[in-house]
């Protein structure tokens, strides 16, 4: 019994030390500015189109990507100049992770100077974030880069064959499956390897299913008043996958049997069930690596839609 105490005094012990840890991390109070890491595909506009309106805060224009023009180097000597301006607002934007991570040293500096918060976004969902991907890489449909903003609602309508489509490529759906795994993945090395005062995690799917939820905890973390702002753009496809790939269950079986798919592939909420989860299953599918090489070695797969983690 003794011993059971002792450990639980250590226990204790460890848990205070972490909380003061975190204490000196993320101390309370207002932000003195933000960066959001993201990916393509992650919902960043939408989010950051709220955020843009808020009365306490000053987010860098254009919404979609204010670094978009510079590299690591000039992209912080540009983020830089941007927190110094005389305001009384929080700065901050989004940006994509090599902007920071291929030249460390300067942003870790700007980031212990401008005691800079972290907001991390990704997309959990890598079936879903995959066929909106495909529809922008091979129909080019513009409308899921982004979303749809207001007056664009009847896209759908006007555009079927870019919102209900065969997937006519099993290969190159599962390689923009494993561009967002990656992308995800370079996010969350960034929010890891930088030294940010504090982190806050969030993701697409947060987004949509109670986005008022959402925004309350990223404005607590900035230190500032909820103010209920609506997004600037709406999802531009159907959340749920049978509706959008008309051949769902064509094409659900390859990767069902692929352990970073398979918990994506079926939507049993939405009524969207994979019937025949082992009949066309590749292994190939599952691998990334083999999975290009194969695409390489295929001369009818169209190589532009394999996407790069920086620009997916």
């Amino acid at each position: 019994m003794a011993s059971k105490r002792t450990i639980a005094v250590w226990m204790s012990v460890f848990l205070w030390i972490g909380l003061v840890d975190a204490a000196k991390k993320c101390p309370p109070g207002r932000a003195k500015s933000f960066l959001m890491g993201f990916m393509g595909h992650t919902g960043s506009t939408a989010t950051m189109s709220m955020l843009h309106k808020h009365s306490h805060l000053d987010v860098a224009w254009p919404l979609v990507e204010p670094m978009m023009n510079h590299n690591a180097t000039t992209g912080c000597l540009w983020t830089r100049m941007f927190f110094e301006e005389p305001r009384t607002t929080i700065p901050g934007f989004k940006l994509r992770p090599h902007k920071v991570i291929d030249d460390k040293e300067p942003w870790t500096k700007l980031i212990d100077d401008y005691e800079v918060r972290f907001i991390r976004m990704i997309r959990e969902n890598l079936f879903k974030a995959g066929i909106g991907l495909y529809s922008v890489r091979v129909l080019e449909d513009k409308a899921a880069v982004q979303g749809l903003m207001k007056g664009e609602e009847d896209h759908c309508q006007v555009h079927p064959e870019s919102c209900y489509f065969d997937v006519e490529s099993v290969k190159l759906l599962a390689s923009l499956m494993h561009t967002i795994h990656e992308g995800n993945e370079s996010v969350e090395n960034l929010a890891r390897e930088m030294n940010w005062s504090c982190v806050l995690d969030i993701t697409y799917e947060e987004f949509q299913k109670n986005g008022e939820k959402l925004m309350k905890r990223v404005e607590n973390f900035l230190g500032i008043p909820y103010e209920g702002h609506r997004p600037d753009f709406q999802k531009a496809l159907s959340d749920n996958p049978c509706e959008v790939v008309l051949n769902y269950q064509d094409i659900c079986g390859y990767f069902y049997d692929c352990p970073l798919f398979r918990p994506f592939v079926e939507d049993e909420d939405a009524g969207c069930v994979c019937v025949n989860k082992k009949g066309k299953h590749d292994p190939v599918l599952c691998d990334h690596e083999l999975l290009k090489e194969a695409i390489r070695q295929d001369p009818d797969e169209d190589l532009k839609t394999i996407g790069d983690t920086r620009t997916n």
